[in-house]
């Protein structure tokens, strides 16, 4: 991304003249815009006494106040801002994809972008787009001209790290009528599969079999099908009250894998009477030995995520 003509890193020292002289006997230095996380704080003061400090954290809020009326600083941010945006300094024709964090970072440096307060405002707008297919899709990578864990016009809650993609609409509409395409022949196909099995299963039988199937008629003549579909045979196929099923994760991509099958397999069983039972399991081995750092950063945080088992071992 280009930077703009005359763009330049932020001095907010001007905001300073808003509020009147500094308080009595005290130094103030210059109002800065931390580029990291957008916090503000005041340089240079000598705080000598509470009624001191009190006042400078009212001045603070003030600060903060009139940034926020100005739209220098922004809590909440619509959908349309930010695709509006990515389509004037991210997306190009050639590239219609823009990293989430890449953009977060440069509204943290560049004066011509909108200054968002926290990471947590950008993922809040992402996420309120994705319902709509009017502002962006997302993806978590690009494999062979496929978008990875695609979404688009749909309720999710968004990853936000440096794998997370901001696709452009029309090239996301595309996206989504190729999916469709996919699906449609998938299912046409397992029809028409579904239908060569019926049709094999309903052809004569052998007249041996048939006269054995015959045997069961009453004395009026009637019989029971062979398929036992009548009112006095079983019933076709019972209905299946199990599930199970595991998985292997690429330890690379764990978080978005993890993510799909949420998604795709747990969002279709998590119903109304469902007992869902779901457990991780996990197997590292390092031939050299994992560091004490590192086992004792693993135990903590399998303590703090109440892991029941965990464990190193020779």
């Amino acid at each position: 991304m280009e930077e703009a003509p005359g763009a330049k890193h932020i001095n907010e020292q001007r905001f300073l003249g808003a509020f009147g002289s500094a308080v009595p006997g005290e130094h103030y230095g210059e109002l800065t815009v931390n580029g990291s996380n957008t916090a503000i704080r005041l340089i240079g003061q000598n705080l000598t006494n509470m009624s001191t400090a009190k006042t400078v954290i009212n001045r603070v809020e003030e600060i903060e106040r009139v940034l926020k009326e100005n739209e220098l600083l922004i809590n909440e941010w619509a959908p349309i801002h930010l695709a509006k945006m990515l389509q004037t300094w991210f997306w190009k024709d050639d590239t219609p994809t823009a990293g989430a964090l890449d953009v977060w970072q440069k509204t943290c440096c560049y004066l011509y972008l909108p200054r968002l307060r926290d990471s947590d405002t950008i993922r809040s707008t992402i996420a309120a787009g994705l319902s709509s297919r009017d502002f962006f899709g997302i993806a978590y990578g690009v494999e062979e001209e496929r978008y990875q864990g695609f979404h688009f016009g749909e309720n999710t809650t968004p990853i936000f790290d440096e794998s997370l993609l901001l696709i452009d609409p029309n090239a996301s509409s595309i996206f989504a009528a190729r999916l469709a395409e996919e699906a449609a022949e998938r299912e046409a196909k397992a029809k028409g599969e579904a239908a060569g099995a019926a049709s094999v299963e309903g052809q004569p039988t052998p007249s041996g079999a048939a006269t054995s199937k015959a045997e069961g008629a009453s004395a009026s003549g009637s019989t029971t099908s062979a398929a036992g579909s009548g009112p006095g045979g079983s019933s076709a196929s019972a209905k299946k009250r199990m599930f199970f099923g595991s998985v292997e994760l690429n330890p690379n991509q764990a978080k978005l894998q993890f993510s799909d099958v949420a998604e795709e397999v747990l969002m279709l069983l998590n119903k109304p009477g469902v007992k869902l039972r779901i457990a991780v399991e996990i197997e590292a081995e390092l031939p050299s030995g994992f560091d004490e750092s590192v086992q004792r950063a693993v135990r903590e945080n399998c303590d703090q995520l109440k892991f029941k088992n965990r464990s190193f071992e020779e």
